[in-house]
């Protein structure tokens, strides 16, 4: 956990998220609120159990408490078994194992008084697990507000989360979580329209409504890159390729630093690892070489933390700073800041998580 007093910002790793959110469930009292978005969600990892039991006992003790989960986790599993809206546009009732427990754990928060609502059920058969999802992760907590990648999974994954006291980010975007519930369709309740909102500390949050081929955030990422005249750290949990790996071999031929950290191809499962193997050896062939030497070696844990540091700027958020997501259509969630400490703050925190000091 790093704090910067200066800007207010702290950013914290996965298991701190976690334990943060345990810890305000535990102990929420009457007419506190606890709102959680999450792309994965998995009950059966012991702290997310704990996290539900937690949930359920905050809205017995009167807190509002709010859940956002997106349909992917109906739709396929981490190891990619198909799930029931695969081929259909309404969950079951009776469900396969690999999808029961989930469906189990939403069912118990809503006995107890959570308000669970699934998001982006697909609305055609045969969809897409990847394309139209909300990729988002953030969490409100009365007055704190929560940003970056940490989905409701493995505790031990790399990861990124930034938090700070903002009670007008947080009735803003909790104004969303409201048509949210209504729509049960992100893009819908931001009416297809990507959002900037200044924070309290004249920071930007940025929102992607899920448009395919619309993204704020890409946008945004690339005139980091664009306009960094020092150095660039990109980590995402993909490769970057495509239009992104131009921008950065662009910098790079300024005379930009350009250190880029993913994931060994084979920390994905198929068919992923094949297409990451295939994707890393396209871009090894026009790509200057040591983009690919801070690649995470095989059997590290699994990188998810989505950083874009800059000297012009950092961003920390949901998004991969791919182009798949893009043309895909997601939902993303990241936090703009252009301070210089929140920079090597957030460097640090990485480093810390990548056991570099």
């Amino acid at each position: 956990m790093i704090t910067n007093k200066n800007s207010g910002y702290t950013i914290i790793s996965r298991p701190d998220y976690f334990d943060e959110l345990i810890k305000a469930a535990i102990t929420a009292k009457p007419n506190d609120r606890i709102t959680i978005a999450t792309m994965g969600f998995d009950p059966k990892e012991p702290k997310i159990h704990k996290l539900v039991e937690g949930l359920k006992q905050a809205a017995a003790a009167g807190a509002r408490v709010e859940l956002l989960i997106d349909a992917h986790n109906f739709m396929i599993t981490s190891h990619k078994v198909p799930g029931p809206l695969m081929v259909r546009e309404t969950i079951p009732k009776h469900m396969p194992p690999p999808f029961r427990h989930v469906k189990q754990a939403v069912k118990e928060l809503r006995s107890n008084g959570v308000k669970v609502t699934i998001t982006n059920i697909p609305k055609t058969k045969l969809s897409s697990p990847f394309a139209g999802r909300s990729h988002m992760k953030y969490a409100l907590i009365n007055d704190l507000v929560y940003v970056g990648g940490c989905n409701l999974t493995n505790v031990e994954d790399v990861d990124l989360m930034v938090n700070w006291r903002d009670k007008s980010v947080v009735k803003q975007l909790q104004n969303i979580v409201n048509d949210i519930h209504k729509t049960k369709q992100v893009k819908t309740s931001l009416n297809a329209t990507d959002l900037s909102v200044k924070t309290s500390f004249g920071s930007t949050l940025l929102i992607d409504s899920g448009v395919p081929n619309q993204s704020l955030i890409m946008d945004q990422a690339m005139k980091l890159i664009d306009s960094a005249q020092s150095e660039i750290l990109m980590t995402s949990q993909f490769l970057p390729n495509s239009t992104t790996a131009n921008h950065l071999k662009k910098a790079h031929e300024r005379g930009v630093k350009v250190n880029i950290i993913t994931n060994h191809p084979s920390a994905h499962s198929l068919p992923f690892n094949v297409l990451m193997r295939a994707t890393k050896f396209h871009e090894k062939q026009r790509m200057p070489k040591h983009f690919f030497e801070d690649s995470l070696p095989k059997g590290h844990s699994y990188l998810h933390a989505k950083l874009l540091a800059t000297d012009a700027g950092t961003l920390i958020g949901s998004h991969n700073y791919v182009a798949y997501g893009v043309q895909a259509g997601t939902a993303e969630i990241a936090i703009l800041v252009n301070d210089p400490a929140f920079r090597t703050e957030a460097v640090q925190a990485l480093n810390k998580q990548l056991h570099k000091i």
